[in-house]
């Protein structure tokens, strides 16, 4: 049982370090997409990976 919880725990912090690591990806970019704006460029999307757009 004590491994399971073990394996189990494993699992959990791999999910976390990915999600912190995706979310910090997220407002990087967000960042580039604010400055770009600020700075005048015209920006059709702001896309994250190369999935749909998130903001068009």
């Amino acid at each position: 049982m004590e491994i399971l919880i073990g394996i189990l725990r494993f699992i959990g912090v791999i999910f976390l370090v990915l999600l912190i690591f995706n979310l910090m990806i997220v407002v990087h970019e967000w960042g580039h997409f604010l400055a770009g704006r600020w700075r005048g460029l015209v920006i059709d999307r702001f896309q994250i990976w190369f999935g749909k757009p998130i903001w068009k």
